[in-house]
Protein backbone atom coordinates (compact mmCIF):
# COMPACT_ATOMS: atom_id res chain seq x y z
CA UNK A 1 0.00 0.00 0.00
CA UNK A 2 3.04 2.23 -0.01
CA UNK A 3 3.88 4.98 2.66
CA UNK A 4 0.18 5.94 3.18
CA UNK A 5 -2.16 2.87 3.68
CA UNK A 6 -5.25 4.10 2.08
CA UNK A 7 -6.96 2.58 0.13
CA UNK A 8 -6.46 -1.12 1.49
CA UNK A 9 -5.57 -2.90 -1.98
CA UNK A 10 -5.65 -6.74 -2.73
CA UNK A 11 -2.77 -8.68 -1.69
CA UNK A 12 0.00 -8.70 -5.01
CA UNK A 13 3.62 -8.83 -5.56
CA UNK A 14 5.27 -5.65 -4.45
CA UNK A 15 9.06 -4.05 -4.33
CA UNK A 16 10.55 -3.14 -0.92
CA UNK A 17 13.58 -1.19 -1.16
CA UNK A 18 16.46 -2.72 0.84
CA UNK A 19 16.63 -1.25 4.86
CA UNK A 20 13.47 0.13 4.46
CA UNK A 21 10.04 -1.25 6.52
CA UNK A 22 6.81 -1.70 5.28
CA UNK A 23 4.03 -2.49 7.08
CA UNK A 24 1.27 -5.29 5.91
CA UNK A 25 -2.90 -4.73 6.46
CA UNK A 26 -4.61 -8.09 6.76
CA UNK A 27 -8.19 -9.02 6.43
CA UNK A 28 -9.61 -11.84 7.93
CA UNK A 29 -13.33 -12.79 7.38
CA UNK A 30 -14.57 -15.07 10.00
CA UNK A 31 -17.28 -17.17 8.84
CA UNK A 32 -21.01 -16.96 10.47
CA UNK A 33 -21.22 -18.97 13.08
CA UNK A 34 -18.11 -19.62 14.00
CA UNK A 35 -17.20 -21.48 17.48
CA UNK A 36 -15.91 -18.86 19.95
CA UNK A 37 -12.07 -19.45 20.62
CA UNK A 38 -8.30 -18.56 19.66
CA UNK A 39 -6.90 -19.99 16.48
CA UNK A 40 -3.40 -20.15 15.48
CA UNK A 41 -2.48 -19.97 12.10
CA UNK A 42 1.01 -18.66 9.77
CA UNK A 43 1.79 -16.10 7.75
CA UNK A 44 3.91 -16.87 4.85
CA UNK A 45 6.18 -14.26 2.92
CA UNK A 46 8.52 -15.01 -0.42
CA UNK A 47 10.85 -12.95 -0.97
CA UNK A 48 14.06 -13.59 -2.96
CA UNK A 49 12.98 -17.42 -3.19
CA UNK A 50 12.94 -17.38 0.22
CA UNK A 51 10.43 -18.46 2.36
CA UNK A 52 9.81 -16.74 5.83
CA UNK A 53 7.07 -17.64 8.29
CA UNK A 54 5.51 -16.36 11.55
CA UNK A 55 2.74 -17.54 13.67
CA UNK A 56 -0.41 -15.83 14.05
CA UNK A 57 -2.97 -15.97 16.75
CA UNK A 58 -6.58 -15.04 15.70
CA UNK A 59 -9.23 -14.59 18.58
CA UNK A 60 -12.55 -15.22 17.89
CA UNK A 61 -15.92 -13.57 19.68
CA UNK A 62 -18.83 -15.41 21.03
CA UNK A 63 -21.16 -13.48 18.40
CA UNK A 64 -21.80 -13.03 14.46
CA UNK A 65 -22.62 -9.26 13.07
CA UNK A 66 -25.98 -8.58 11.63
CA UNK A 67 -25.84 -9.65 7.69
CA UNK A 68 -28.21 -6.19 7.52
CA UNK A 69 -26.84 -2.63 8.63
CA UNK A 70 -29.05 -0.99 11.35
CA UNK A 71 -27.20 2.29 11.41
CA UNK A 72 -27.69 3.85 7.95
CA UNK A 73 -24.44 5.54 6.51
CA UNK A 74 -25.14 6.12 3.02
CA UNK A 75 -22.37 6.88 1.26
CA UNK A 76 -22.77 8.50 -3.09
CA UNK A 77 -21.07 5.80 -4.93
CA UNK A 78 -22.30 6.92 -8.41
CA UNK A 79 -21.67 4.83 -11.50
CA UNK A 80 -21.15 7.97 -13.34
CA UNK A 81 -18.39 8.20 -11.47
CA UNK A 82 -17.35 4.66 -11.47
CA UNK A 83 -17.65 4.56 -15.06
CA UNK A 84 -15.80 7.65 -15.63
CA UNK A 85 -12.71 6.44 -13.39
CA UNK A 86 -12.97 3.26 -15.66
CA UNK A 87 -13.27 4.14 -19.44
CA UNK A 88 -13.26 7.93 -19.32
CA UNK A 89 -16.88 8.72 -19.97
CA UNK A 90 -19.24 9.35 -17.48
CA UNK A 91 -22.49 7.34 -19.13
CA UNK A 92 -22.48 4.82 -17.48
CA UNK A 93 -25.40 3.08 -18.84
CA UNK A 94 -23.23 2.10 -21.98
CA UNK A 95 -19.95 1.80 -20.71
CA UNK A 96 -20.22 0.32 -17.29
CA UNK A 97 -21.43 -3.29 -16.28
CA UNK A 98 -23.80 -3.35 -13.91
CA UNK A 99 -22.25 -6.64 -12.08
CA UNK A 100 -18.68 -3.98 -11.64
CA UNK A 101 -21.36 -1.39 -9.89
CA UNK A 102 -22.42 -3.93 -7.93
CA UNK A 103 -19.02 -5.22 -6.53
CA UNK A 104 -18.31 -1.76 -5.30
CA UNK A 105 -21.79 -1.74 -3.57
CA UNK A 106 -20.92 -5.42 -1.70
CA UNK A 107 -17.27 -3.69 -1.19
CA UNK A 108 -18.84 -0.80 0.82
CA UNK A 109 -21.30 -2.98 2.76
CA UNK A 110 -18.31 -5.22 3.96
CA UNK A 111 -17.33 -2.30 6.01
CA UNK A 112 -21.01 -1.07 6.83
CA UNK A 113 -21.01 1.86 4.08
CA UNK A 114 -24.37 1.63 2.67
CA UNK A 115 -24.43 2.53 -0.90
CA UNK A 116 -27.07 4.65 -1.29
CA UNK A 117 -27.19 5.40 -5.03
CA UNK A 118 -27.99 1.69 -6.09
CA UNK A 119 -31.97 2.48 -5.49
CA UNK A 120 -31.63 4.62 -8.67
CA UNK A 121 -29.07 3.73 -10.95
CA UNK A 122 -29.62 1.76 -14.43
CA UNK A 123 -33.41 2.94 -14.42
CA UNK A 124 -34.38 2.79 -18.30
CA UNK A 125 -36.53 5.41 -19.44
CA UNK A 126 -38.62 4.41 -22.56
CA UNK A 127 -41.10 7.25 -23.89
CA UNK A 128 -43.17 6.42 -26.96
CA UNK A 129 -43.97 8.81 -30.00
CA UNK A 130 -47.21 9.89 -27.90
CA UNK A 131 -45.19 11.68 -25.49
CA UNK A 132 -46.57 8.53 -22.64
CA UNK A 133 -43.39 7.40 -20.43
CA UNK A 134 -42.43 3.87 -19.19
CA UNK A 135 -39.60 2.94 -16.90
CA UNK A 136 -37.60 -0.62 -17.62
CA UNK A 137 -36.23 -1.62 -13.62
CA UNK A 138 -34.56 -4.93 -14.78
CA UNK A 139 -30.94 -3.96 -14.72
CA UNK A 140 -31.93 -2.07 -11.30
CA UNK A 141 -33.88 -4.46 -9.88
CA UNK A 142 -30.66 -6.78 -9.95
CA UNK A 143 -28.41 -4.44 -8.63
CA UNK A 144 -30.97 -4.08 -5.62
CA UNK A 145 -31.82 -7.52 -5.11
CA UNK A 146 -28.00 -8.21 -4.58
CA UNK A 147 -27.63 -6.35 -2.05
CA UNK A 148 -30.99 -5.95 -0.64
CA UNK A 149 -30.62 -7.74 2.57
CA UNK A 150 -27.58 -5.87 3.62
CA UNK A 151 -29.54 -2.40 3.68
CA UNK A 152 -30.14 -0.40 6.67
CA UNK A 153 -34.01 0.77 6.96
CA UNK A 154 -34.72 4.28 5.32
CA UNK A 155 -31.02 4.17 4.11
CA UNK A 156 -31.29 4.46 -0.01
CA UNK A 157 -32.18 7.31 -2.05
CA UNK A 158 -35.19 5.14 -4.13
CA UNK A 159 -36.34 8.61 -5.77
CA UNK A 160 -35.55 12.00 -5.90
CA UNK A 161 -37.61 15.02 -5.90
CA UNK A 162 -34.82 17.38 -6.98
CA UNK A 163 -35.32 21.14 -7.36
CA UNK A 164 -37.86 22.93 -9.28
CA UNK A 165 -37.15 25.98 -11.53
CA UNK A 166 -33.78 27.93 -10.66
CA UNK A 167 -31.55 28.31 -8.20
CA UNK A 168 -30.07 31.94 -7.97
CA UNK A 169 -25.64 32.75 -6.61
CA UNK A 170 -23.99 35.12 -5.67
CA UNK A 171 -27.39 37.92 -5.94
CA UNK A 172 -28.94 36.27 -9.14
CA UNK A 173 -32.42 35.75 -8.98
CA UNK A 174 -35.71 34.46 -10.98
CA UNK A 175 -39.23 35.51 -9.90
CA UNK A 176 -42.29 35.33 -12.48
CA UNK A 177 -44.32 37.77 -13.74
CA UNK A 178 -47.46 37.40 -15.86
CA UNK A 179 -47.37 38.09 -19.64
CA UNK A 180 -45.09 35.59 -21.58
CA UNK A 181 -43.74 35.51 -24.85
CA UNK A 182 -45.70 33.83 -27.64
CA UNK A 183 -48.70 34.53 -25.45
CA UNK A 184 -47.83 32.55 -22.63
CA UNK A 185 -49.32 32.52 -19.15
CA UNK A 186 -45.87 33.86 -17.33
CA UNK A 187 -42.47 34.60 -18.23
CA UNK A 188 -39.66 34.60 -15.69
CA UNK A 189 -37.55 37.62 -14.60
CA UNK A 190 -33.77 37.27 -14.15
CA UNK A 191 -31.90 39.64 -11.90
CA UNK A 192 -28.33 39.88 -11.75
CA UNK A 193 -25.89 42.29 -9.12
CA UNK A 194 -23.33 44.49 -10.23
CA UNK A 195 -20.04 42.46 -9.39
CA UNK A 196 -16.86 42.23 -10.14
CA UNK A 197 -16.69 38.55 -9.88
CA UNK A 198 -20.08 36.03 -10.82
CA UNK A 199 -23.40 35.71 -10.29
CA UNK A 200 -25.41 32.53 -11.60
CA UNK A 201 -28.71 30.76 -12.50
CA UNK A 202 -29.01 27.08 -12.39
CA UNK A 203 -31.46 24.63 -12.97
CA UNK A 204 -31.74 20.63 -13.71
CA UNK A 205 -31.87 19.32 -17.23
CA UNK A 206 -32.28 15.97 -18.89
CA UNK A 207 -29.09 16.23 -21.28
CA UNK A 208 -29.81 11.78 -20.86
CA UNK A 209 -33.60 12.24 -22.65
CA UNK A 210 -32.39 15.28 -25.25
CA UNK A 211 -29.28 13.13 -26.59
CA UNK A 212 -31.77 10.27 -26.87
CA UNK A 213 -34.12 12.87 -29.08
CA UNK A 214 -31.61 14.13 -31.42
CA UNK A 215 -30.83 17.42 -29.67
CA UNK A 216 -29.85 20.03 -32.16
CA UNK A 217 -30.29 23.10 -30.58
CA UNK A 218 -31.91 25.31 -27.35
CA UNK A 219 -34.19 28.32 -27.81
CA UNK A 220 -35.60 30.60 -25.58
CA UNK A 221 -37.16 34.10 -25.70
CA UNK A 222 -35.33 37.54 -23.94
CA UNK A 223 -36.90 40.74 -23.56
CA UNK A 224 -35.60 43.98 -21.88
CA UNK A 225 -36.74 46.58 -19.54
CA UNK A 226 -35.87 49.22 -22.00
CA UNK A 227 -32.92 49.36 -25.00
CA UNK A 228 -30.16 50.22 -22.55
CA UNK A 229 -29.39 46.80 -21.97
CA UNK A 230 -29.38 45.71 -25.38
CA UNK A 231 -26.11 43.89 -26.19
CA UNK A 232 -25.24 42.76 -22.78
CA UNK A 233 -23.44 39.32 -23.10
CA UNK A 234 -24.78 36.50 -20.70
CA UNK A 235 -22.77 33.14 -20.69
CA UNK A 236 -24.17 30.10 -20.82
CA UNK A 237 -23.08 26.00 -19.74
CA UNK A 238 -24.62 22.98 -19.61
CA UNK A 239 -22.98 20.68 -16.88
CA UNK A 240 -21.84 17.44 -16.24
CA UNK A 241 -19.18 18.30 -13.17
CA UNK A 242 -17.19 18.43 -13.61
CA UNK A 243 -17.24 18.49 -17.25
CA UNK A 244 -18.98 21.98 -18.39
CA UNK A 245 -19.74 23.46 -21.89
CA UNK A 246 -19.90 26.76 -22.70
CA UNK A 247 -21.04 29.79 -24.89
CA UNK A 248 -22.88 33.02 -25.14
CA UNK A 249 -25.34 35.16 -26.32
CA UNK A 250 -26.55 38.92 -26.24
CA UNK A 251 -29.45 40.54 -25.27
CA UNK A 252 -31.95 41.67 -27.75
CA UNK A 253 -33.65 45.26 -26.92
CA UNK A 254 -36.89 45.99 -25.50
CA UNK A 255 -39.22 43.50 -27.68
CA UNK A 256 -39.25 39.58 -27.32
CA UNK A 257 -36.14 38.70 -29.21
CA UNK A 258 -35.57 34.59 -30.01
CA UNK A 259 -32.15 33.04 -29.00
CA UNK A 260 -31.07 29.90 -30.61
CA UNK A 261 -27.80 28.39 -29.49
CA UNK A 262 -26.66 25.27 -31.52
CA UNK A 263 -25.30 22.11 -29.92
CA UNK A 264 -22.07 22.83 -31.22
CA UNK A 265 -21.52 26.24 -30.26
CA UNK A 266 -21.04 24.80 -26.33
CA UNK A 267 -17.33 24.18 -26.19
CA UNK A 268 -15.39 22.21 -23.64
CA UNK A 269 -14.25 24.67 -20.83
CA UNK A 270 -10.80 23.10 -20.87
CA UNK A 271 -10.47 21.19 -23.59
CA UNK A 272 -12.55 23.85 -26.16
CA UNK A 273 -14.38 20.20 -27.99
CA UNK A 274 -17.60 21.43 -29.04
CA UNK A 275 -20.34 19.84 -27.47
CA UNK A 276 -22.03 16.54 -28.56
CA UNK A 277 -24.71 14.21 -28.20
CA UNK A 278 -22.60 11.69 -26.33
CA UNK A 279 -21.37 14.44 -24.04
CA UNK A 280 -24.90 15.84 -23.80
CA UNK A 281 -26.35 12.39 -22.06
CA UNK A 282 -24.33 13.19 -19.07
CA UNK A 283 -25.52 16.60 -18.50
CA UNK A 284 -27.36 17.38 -15.44
CA UNK A 285 -27.46 20.63 -15.10
CA UNK A 286 -28.41 24.15 -17.19
CA UNK A 287 -27.17 27.60 -16.25
CA UNK A 288 -26.92 30.81 -17.11
CA UNK A 289 -23.94 32.91 -15.66
CA UNK A 290 -22.40 36.95 -15.59
CA UNK A 291 -19.53 38.16 -14.86
CA UNK A 292 -17.80 41.52 -14.24
CA UNK A 293 -21.13 43.65 -14.76
CA UNK A 294 -20.67 47.72 -13.68
CA UNK A 295 -24.40 47.55 -12.99
CA UNK A 296 -27.87 45.51 -12.13
CA UNK A 297 -29.22 43.90 -15.50
CA UNK A 298 -32.58 42.33 -15.67
CA UNK A 299 -34.34 40.79 -18.59
CA UNK A 300 -37.50 38.82 -19.21
CA UNK A 301 -37.05 34.83 -20.54
CA UNK A 302 -39.88 32.78 -21.60
CA UNK A 303 -40.58 29.26 -23.21
CA UNK A 304 -36.73 27.28 -23.23
CA UNK A 305 -37.22 24.63 -25.78
CA UNK A 306 -34.98 21.61 -27.18
CA UNK A 307 -35.07 21.58 -30.61
CA UNK A 308 -35.03 17.65 -31.17
CA UNK A 309 -35.35 15.61 -34.64
CA UNK A 310 -37.47 13.55 -33.00
CA UNK A 311 -39.62 16.64 -31.71
CA UNK A 312 -39.28 19.28 -29.27
CA UNK A 313 -38.80 18.94 -25.81
CA UNK A 314 -39.95 22.02 -23.52
CA UNK A 315 -36.97 22.28 -20.87
CA UNK A 316 -38.75 25.33 -18.95
CA UNK A 317 -42.43 27.51 -20.08
CA UNK A 318 -42.50 28.90 -16.26
CA UNK A 319 -45.52 27.55 -15.77
CA UNK A 320 -44.38 24.83 -13.58
CA UNK A 321 -47.33 22.73 -14.11
CA UNK A 322 -45.78 20.85 -16.80
CA UNK A 323 -42.66 20.22 -14.62
CA UNK A 324 -44.80 19.41 -11.08
CA UNK A 325 -46.53 16.62 -13.38
CA UNK A 326 -43.62 15.30 -14.78
CA UNK A 327 -41.93 14.66 -11.24
CA UNK A 328 -45.03 13.23 -9.66
CA UNK A 329 -44.95 10.96 -11.98
CA UNK A 330 -41.43 10.17 -12.45
CA UNK A 331 -41.87 10.03 -8.35
CA UNK A 332 -44.71 8.32 -7.98
CA UNK A 333 -43.63 5.44 -10.54
CA UNK A 334 -40.71 4.99 -8.67
CA UNK A 335 -41.86 4.82 -4.80
CA UNK A 336 -44.73 2.06 -6.54
CA UNK A 337 -42.23 0.01 -8.13
CA UNK A 338 -40.48 -0.23 -4.12
CA UNK A 339 -43.62 -1.04 -2.73
CA UNK A 340 -44.49 -3.98 -4.98
CA UNK A 341 -40.50 -4.95 -4.72
CA UNK A 342 -41.27 -5.12 -0.97
CA UNK A 343 -37.86 -2.88 -0.32
CA UNK A 344 -39.77 0.19 0.79
CA UNK A 345 -38.66 0.40 4.32
CA UNK A 346 -35.10 0.39 2.69
CA UNK A 347 -35.21 3.61 1.07
CA UNK A 348 -35.92 7.64 1.64
CA UNK A 349 -36.92 10.68 -0.80
CA UNK A 350 -34.15 12.82 -1.47
CA UNK A 351 -35.76 16.09 -1.01
CA UNK A 352 -34.77 19.02 -2.32
CA UNK A 353 -30.70 19.74 -2.22
CA UNK A 354 -29.20 22.09 0.62
CA UNK A 355 -32.47 24.33 0.65
CA UNK A 356 -31.91 27.49 1.49
CA UNK A 357 -34.34 29.60 3.93
CA UNK A 358 -35.96 31.60 1.27
CA UNK A 359 -36.54 28.18 -0.96
CA UNK A 360 -38.74 26.83 2.02
CA UNK A 361 -42.20 28.07 0.98
CA UNK A 362 -41.35 26.27 -2.63
CA UNK A 363 -40.22 23.64 -0.88
CA UNK A 364 -43.27 22.56 0.96
CA UNK A 365 -45.33 23.56 -1.96
CA UNK A 366 -43.24 21.10 -3.98
CA UNK A 367 -43.28 17.82 -1.71
CA UNK A 368 -46.67 18.20 -0.80
CA UNK A 369 -47.41 18.55 -4.46
CA UNK A 370 -44.95 15.50 -5.72
CA UNK A 371 -45.83 13.31 -2.70
CA UNK A 372 -49.33 13.81 -1.71
CA UNK A 373 -50.10 10.09 -3.15
CA UNK A 374 -47.02 8.86 -0.88
CA UNK A 375 -47.53 10.45 2.78
CA UNK A 376 -45.70 7.42 4.23
CA UNK A 377 -42.12 8.13 2.15
CA UNK A 378 -39.78 9.71 4.31
CA UNK A 379 -38.15 12.80 3.06
CA UNK A 380 -34.47 13.32 4.06
CA UNK A 381 -33.68 16.86 3.83
CA UNK A 382 -30.12 17.79 2.98
CA UNK A 383 -29.40 21.69 4.79
CA UNK A 384 -26.27 23.48 5.48
CA UNK A 385 -27.15 27.35 6.39
CA UNK A 386 -30.07 27.89 8.63
CA UNK A 387 -29.76 25.58 11.97
CA UNK A 388 -33.05 25.77 13.01
CA UNK A 389 -35.31 24.90 9.70
CA UNK A 390 -38.50 24.64 11.46
CA UNK A 391 -40.69 25.99 8.29
CA UNK A 392 -39.69 22.17 7.03
CA UNK A 393 -40.70 20.57 10.30
CA UNK A 394 -44.14 18.13 9.68
CA UNK A 395 -42.90 17.44 6.03
CA UNK A 396 -39.42 17.11 6.34
CA UNK A 397 -39.00 12.89 8.36
CA UNK A 398 -35.03 12.77 7.71
CA UNK A 399 -33.14 16.13 8.75
CA UNK A 400 -29.47 16.07 7.24
CA UNK A 401 -27.70 18.99 8.85
CA UNK A 402 -24.29 19.44 7.56
CA UNK A 403 -21.67 19.55 10.97
CA UNK A 404 -21.42 23.13 10.92
CA UNK A 405 -24.83 23.66 11.31
CA UNK A 406 -25.43 21.07 13.76
CA UNK A 407 -28.39 22.43 16.21
CA UNK A 408 -28.40 20.05 19.19
CA UNK A 409 -31.95 21.63 20.59
CA UNK A 410 -33.71 22.03 17.50
CA UNK A 411 -32.30 18.06 16.35
CA UNK A 412 -33.22 16.41 19.36
CA UNK A 413 -36.77 17.38 19.42
CA UNK A 414 -37.09 16.64 16.00
CA UNK A 415 -35.51 13.05 17.78
CA UNK A 416 -38.37 13.32 20.15
CA UNK A 417 -41.23 13.87 17.32
CA UNK A 418 -39.93 10.42 15.76
CA UNK A 419 -38.17 12.06 13.24
CA UNK A 420 -34.51 11.12 11.70
CA UNK A 421 -31.25 12.63 12.24
CA UNK A 422 -28.48 12.19 10.31
CA UNK A 423 -25.27 14.76 9.45
CA UNK A 424 -23.10 14.99 6.44
CA UNK A 425 -19.93 16.90 5.74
Amino acid sequence: VGEWPDPLLPNRPFTLPAKELQPLWLTVRVPVGATAGDYDGKLRVEVAGRTLEMAVKLHVFGFSLPVRQHLATPFGCDPGDLSRWYTGSSDYMTHLPPDVFTRWNRFLLDYRVTPTRVGQSYIREQRAADGTVAYDYSVADECVAAVADRLAPKSVDMASVGQFGWRGQNGASLTYVDGGAEGTARAARARWPRTDGWASLNRSLDGKRLAMKGCRAFTFHTRCPDDSMAGERVVAFVNDFPNRWVTTFTLGGAGWQQVRINLEQYHHNETGVPLDLAALSTVGDFQFVIDRKTRPIEYLMDQIVADCEGGDVLVDDFELVSEVAEVQRRVGAQLEHWREKGWFGLGHVYGWDEARPDEYEQVVAAYSKVLGGTPDAPIMQTYYTNPTPAALTGVVKIWCAITSVYNEQFLEQRRAAGDDVWLYV
